[in-house]
């Protein structure tokens, strides 16, 4: 959906290892788009806490 909102025309594969390039490409241009990243609550774990600073 990102992507055909955005007019982009380039395949972008979801096979077994995509790059991480192209996935934080599509989640710039999801953002863009208002859309926003659901996680469990985490909370202020060291595991919450370094998910958080990976997707910023």
């Amino acid at each position: 959906m990102t992507l055909a909102l955005s007019g982009v025309r380039r395949n972008y594969s979801i096979g077994s290892a995509p790059p991480v390039d192209d996935a934080r490409e599509v989640l710039q241009l999801a953002r863009h788009h208002g859309f926003e990243i659901m996680t469990p609550a985490l909370g202020n774990t060291e595991v919450g806490n370094a998910f958080r600073t990976t997707i910023a």
